[in-house]
This record gives C-alpha cells, sequence and structure tokens, in this order.
C-alpha cells in the first residue's frame, strides 16, 4: 500500500512539475525576445518583475531558465523513480530528488521575498510557479524517507548562493532602451513643463514618471545632482500609467488608480501657481508621517493642493485647457518610445532615444545617461 501510495504522490509530483516547467519556459521566452504576456500591460505588477534588474542573474542569464533547469531535472528524476527499482539507482536518484526538492522549496521562498522585498510588486505568473514550486517539493520532502540532510542542506546552500549572487552581483539597472527611428518625437519645452537643473543648459532630457512609481520617487531624487554635474535640464513630464486616461494601456488591470487626478492636479498648480509647484511635487514623493512611503490618496493630494493655492483657485485652475495639453504631449512621447513587453517608467527621452533605468546611486544613473544619450 505505502508503495502504491508513494507512486501516486510521485505522478502528482510530477504532473504539477511540468506544469511548473513550461510557465518558466514561458517566462524565460518572454525575458529574452519581450514577448507580450496577458496581464503584464504597462505598469502592472507583472511588468515590474519581468522587466526589472531581479529576474536576470548578472545582467543576462534570466532566473526562469534556471528554474526551467531545476523543474527538467526534476521531472527526469521523477521518471527514473517511477520507472524502475533498481537498487544501485535507487539510492542516488532519492539523494538527488531531496537535493532538487530542498532547492526548489528554498528558492520559490526567496523569489517570493524578493518581490515583495526589492521589486514591490507582484507577478501573478511568478507566484503561480512559486506556489506549484512549494506544493511539488512539499509532496516530495514528506515521501522521501529517511531524509538526507546533507542532500537538504545542499539545496538550500545552493538557493543561498543564488541569492548572494543577486544581492552582489546586479547588473546595471538599465532594462529597456532604444531609439524612434521615424517622425520625430514632439518635445516638451523646459518652458511649459516643470524642470529640474537650469532650463537654458545645453542638454535636455525628458523624465517620464508617474507620481505612484516608487522608482520613479527613487530617480527623482537623484536627478538634482545629476543636472549639476551634466549641465543637463530634466524636464518633469508627468505621465500616468492608469487606462483611465492613457489610451496606450489597454483596459483592465489599473494598479495605478488615482494617477489621472495626481498629474491634474501636479499640471494645474504648475500652469497656473508655478512657485508653488515644488511644494507639492516634493510632497507627493515625501516620506508619510510614519517615515514610510506609500502613493498619496486623490483625496490627500486635494486636500493640500487646496492648502498651497486654495480650494476655489485649485477648482480654477483644474478646468486649465492648457492640462489635456500638456498630458497629450507626455502620452504621446510614453506610446512611441514604449517597446513590446518594455514598457515600463521611469522613462527617460533624449532627442529620438529613450531608456528606462533603475538606478541605485547617483553614479549608476549618470553613467547610464553617459552610455546612452552621450551627454
Amino acid at each position: 500500500m505505502a508503495v502504491r501510495e508513494d507512486a501516486v504522490a510521485y505522478k502528482a509530483a510530477g504532473v504539477l512539475a511540468a506544469l511548473a516547467f513550461g510557465l518558466c519556459v514561458f517566462l524565460t521566452v518572454h525575458s529574452l525576445y519581450g514577448m507580450a504576456m496577458p496581464g503584464c500591460s504597462s505598469g502592472s505588477g507583472c511588468e515590474s518583475v519581468l522587466s526589472g534588474r531581479w529576474s536576470v542573474l548578472s545582467g543576462f542569464l534570466p532566473v526562469a531558465a534556471l528554474g526551467a533547469g531545476l523543474y527538467l531535472a526534476l521531472l527526469i528524476c521523477l521518471l527514473l523513480r517511477l520507472l524502475g527499482r533498481d537498487p544501485g539507482m535507487e539510492g542516488l536518484v532519492s539523494g538527488a530528488l531531496t537535493l532538487f526538492a530542498s532547492a526548489l522549496l528554498s528558492a520559490s521562498l526567496w523569489f517570493i521575498v524578493l518581490q515583495f522585498w526589492k521589486v514591490k510588486a507582484v507577478c501573478p505568473w511568478c507566484m503561480c510557479t512559486h506556489a506549484l514550486g512549494i506544493i511539488v517539493s512539499v509532496i516530495l520532502l514528506l515521501r522521501l524517507r529517511p531524509l538526507r540532510r546533507t542532500a537538504v542542506l545542499a539545496g538550500v546552500a545552493a538557493t543561498v548562493l543564488l541569492a548572494l549572487l543577486q544581492l552582489f552581483t546586479v547588473p546595471s539597472g538599465r532594462y529597456a532602451e532604444g531609439a524612434v527611428g521615424s517622425g520625430a518625437l514632439p518635445i516638451a519645452s523646459p518652458a511649459d513643463f516643470p524642470v529640474i537643473g537650469d532650463p537654458s543648459a545645453p542638454n535636455t532630457v525628458e523624465v517620464l514618471f508617474d507620481y505612484q512609481c516608487p522608482h520613479c520617487r527613487e530617480l527623482h531624487a537623484l536627478l538634482p545632482g545629476i543636472a549639476a554635474q551634466k549641465d543637463a535640464a530634466f524636464v518633469l513630464c508627468p505621465t500616468p500609467l492608469s487606462p483611465a486616461c492613457n489610451a496606450y494601456l489597454p483596459p483592465g488591470e489599473d494598479r495605478f488608480k488615482g494617477s489621472c487626478e495626481l498629474t491634474s492636479m501636479a499640471l494645474a498648480i504648475w500652469l497656473n501657481h508655478p512657485e508653488a509647484f515644488p511644494g507639492f511635487d516634493s510632497w507627493l514623493f515625501a516620506d508619510d508621517a510614519s517615515g514610510r512611503w506609500k502613493p498619496r490618496r486623490v483625496e490627500d493630494a486635494r486636500a493640500k493642493a487646496e492648502e498651497l493655492i486654495g480650494a476655489e483657485e485649485l477648482a480654477r485652475s483644474l478646468g486649465d485647457k492648457r492640462i489635456r495639453e500638456r498630458l497629450g504631449i507626455t502620452l504621446e512621447i510614453f506610446g512611441r518610445t514604449t517597446a513590446k513587453g518594455r514598457s515600463g517608467i521611469p522613462r527617460l527621452v533624449y532627442g529620438q532615444s529613450w531608456l528606462v533605468p533603475e538606478a541605485l546611486t547617483a553614479g549608476e544613473l549618470s553613467g547610464m545617461i553617459s552610455e546612452a544619450f552621450g551627454i
């Protein structure tokens, strides 16, 4: 009876592992070729995970490919386990299954933690793969008796090594770039948009960002130092990643719900009360009372805007037709610099070239700008 129950458990683990293997192959193809994936629209948590620096190892190897290799090895061992009972092979196969199961369990938990800790976004495709990995590994570890401590520790050690490689060999945070080959992009003039740096500087870089985007906030803080260093002006182009006002986004997921309203208020203040804009802009990206940052609620932003310029003046300013004109410029730039499968922000645009950075330091960002734009 125990042998029959083991066979059923191994077969179930094999079916789930085969499904997870297919998902890993799917994710690997997306990482290598930018294939569109359902639910991974611009600004979605899915895109943040799959297009970010943590989705690859050492800047070139998709971590999904490592997962596919692990599942393939596990499937081969399961097949050997089910097909034969050669005493000479059984011990070796059991040890390999224990190693792979412990590696799979610890790696699945690591990548779940990584999404919440570093990326601060969740990919449903990835979470499904990790859930399958946890189930498969638990089934195997419960059935493989006695467990070989050395194999378990080796599997965990492999995951620890992977985590250390990811943490300490983080690649340059440039995960998308390109150039618009035909037709000049619309120009966001320093006279028409807020600017960080000297508006008359010889180099003008447009910055597409969303006030609810954590990576945009991190980039925002680095720009003043870079502007002075490179004698450049960074033109701030609020670009809401909400399908409520951004026609370049597919309807459905609205992770940045409220961005349209925040953008409208920011532009209204800039166009009609530019002296109040720095305070509003800084407040939108500042830590809250708890010492942490999270996207501001529309009602709180409205209260802050009314505090700065008055309720009646805010209502009047929000009716300014120029808001739609400015938003039209930034959204066209966004749409024409969006590559299939690589449509995240913040995005820097210089002439006909564009770059999506995820810089950790001012020096890293400065180097990326120099390499991509030659300034």
